[in-house]
């Protein structure tokens, strides 16, 4: 059911179980049951044609920045060869570009066959000398920073609460830290996992946002909780309730951000939820379980379109799948459309057996040239 009355008001009162109260603004979970779309969201159109987007955090970034830039035409980037799950790692990389440097290359890891690896960037790559690493990590580094400072939105997906850092400079690694230098960072006292409080994610989260509004004023800041869920935990606790714990945390501290600083350029968009509450027989997960389907991530990008994207720069795929979700009600008839994107999956795919060098390969030849 699509309403005009984006504020919640309603032209008659609240009723429940047989009482009825003076109250016009509501939304009940009757009118929700059974909805894949829309959300009950304005449609702000603050994004135009020509707007910029950046876009970092967990792997969820990836789909947002691909879906803005493929399908609908618009510029967007994310934070190449890098994702980062926690929202200490988001800080961190936020000021290291935006404030300064917030590590030095004497903290880089010598993995045990000698070669080269960054704690604060992909896990994956590895270099033969510290020269290498550095022009490597220069490179993603100025490319990123240049977008940041460019962008008009900044679109942030938070993954989870559960990190690894240094003991003793509290310093967030991107990921619990690969077995060829996990042994021996254990051993000399290097490694710890830790899992972020609210407290602490909250207060991560407002710092992130004015550190974007100080250097980057124009840019709004957009916060989603990435609907993937955790591959694994070694908290000692089923992953179920890891995942479910981790994401409740995230979606608390962004929304209760978002309501403080809505006036002010800071946005909640709610990915989690479309998939999270998506209708009996809808399935938006890959067969394992834990990846968001290339469906899942049309669907929630076209409600993302349809609350921030102006209607002329939706596009024509925008609205073959808005037909097919008015005709239906559902997201059955979107699966008969093109399928998302699949050399961006490609480059994805490669990325994540760590094959860097033809996922830059594929990316240049087949997806910039699109």
């Amino acid at each position: 059911m699509r309403e005009a009355d984006t504020d919640g008001m309603r032209d008659r009162p609240l009723e429940h179980k047989g009482h009825t109260w003076n109250w016009s603004q509501y939304h009940k979970w009757s009118e929700r049951s059974g909805q894949l779309y829309p959300f009950r969201h304005p449609e702000l159109g603050i994004v135009g044609k020509d707007s910029t987007f950046f876009c970092m955090g967990s792997c969820f970034a990836d789909h947002v920045a691909e879906y803005l830039r493929h399908t609908l035409g618009i510029p967007a980037s994310s934070f190449g060869e890098s994702r980062f799950y926690d929202t200490t790692s988001v800080l961190q990389t936020a000021r290291h570009l935006l404030d300064g440097p917030q590590y030095d290359w004497s903290e880089m890891w010598v993995t045990d066959e000698g070669k080269f690896a960054h704690p604060f960037r992909n896990p994956r790559y590895r270099a033969d000398t510290l020269d290498e690493l550095k022009a490597w990590s220069d490179r993603i580094e100025d490319e990123a920073r240049a977008a940041l400072r460019a962008a008009d939105f900044v679109v942030i997906t938070l993954g989870g609460t559960e990190t690894w850092r240094d003991p003793v400079t509290k310093k967030a690694f991107v990921t619990m830290p690969f077995p060829d230098v996990f042994d021996t960072l254990l051993a000399a006292g290097g490694a710890e996992f830790y899992d972020v409080s609210y407290a602490e994610n909250y207060a991560n989260l407002e710092q992130i946002y004015l550190t974007i509004r100080e250097h980057a004023p124009q840019a709004q800041l957009i916060y989603t909780v990435s609907p993937i869920r955790m591959t694994f935990t070694v908290s000692g606790k089923d992953v179920a309730v890891v995942t479910s714990q981790s994401k409740s945390v995230l979606r608390a501290a962004a929304g209760e951000l978002a309501d403080r600083y809505r006036d002010d350029g800071l946005h909640y968009f709610h990915s989690y939820e479309v998939i999270q509450y998506a209708p009996p027989g809808h399935t938006f997960f890959n067969p394992d379980d834990i990846h968001v389907s290339a469906l899942g991530v049309r669907t929630v990008m076209h409600e993302f379109a349809r609350c921030y994207i102006r209607p002329e720069a939706r596009g024509g795929e925008y609205a073959l799948e808005e037909a097919a979700l008015r005709h239906t009600g559902t997201v059955a008839g979107v699966e008969q459309l093109a399928p998302y994107d699949v050399r961006a999956q490609v480059v994805r795919a490669l990325r994540t057996v760590g094959l860097e060098a033809p996922a830059r390969w594929v990316y240049s030849r087949y997806v910039l040239s699109r």
